[in-house]
């Protein structure tokens, strides 16, 4: 992984938060501080700190939205290709890069900058209705699906979406 990507996302993402009075509340990136309750997986998880990184990526991956479902993501979704997605049909990790079908998930060029959170241990976190893991910290708490019959699969569920 690379220390400038590894859970980074573009200005513009909508991470889930917790709202005021607990309930998720969607909110860009940029506009998140230290102390900001992030929803997880594990619950509500503070942001430790947040970490400016120059789009130094030969290319990212967009995802359109619906390519991954109905709703997934909820909008056009840059992300960089060792991002992790945790998907429905499969309880290991799937690097972004690996979902790559010419059609709904394509290479694009790299924003000018990512954000990362720094919540702590690696949890899973929303971003424009899509799952992902957070930036690694230690450790990586999950699993990452290997190259194969489950991955090709999983591919092949994603491409007949867009058909």
């Amino acid at each position: 992984m690379s220390p400038f990507t590894d859970g980074a996302l573009p200005p513009g993402t909508l991470v889930t938060t917790t709202g005021p009075t607990g309930e998720p509340l969607d909110t860009a990136i940029e506009t998140l501080a230290i102390g900001d309750l992030v929803l997880t997986a594990d619950g509500p998880k503070p942001i430790h700190a947040i970490r400016r990184s120059a789009g130094l990526l030969p290319f990212a991956v967009l995802f359109a939205p619906n390519s991954l479902g109905p709703g997934t993501p909820s909008i056009a979704t840059i992300l960089p290709p060792e991002a992790l997605l945790a998907l429905d049909h499969t309880p290991r990790l799937v690097p972004a890069a690996a979902l790559l079908n010419a059609a709904s998930i394509t290479r694009t060029p790299p924003p000018a900058s990512w954000l990362t959170l720094d919540l702590g241990p690696q949890t899973l976190l929303r971003a424009n209705n899509l799952s992902l893991a957070s930036a690694r910290t230690g450790a990586a708490a999950h699993p990452i699906l290997p190259a194969g019959d489950t991955l090709n699969t999983l591919r092949q569920a994603i491409a007949a979406l867009t058909t």
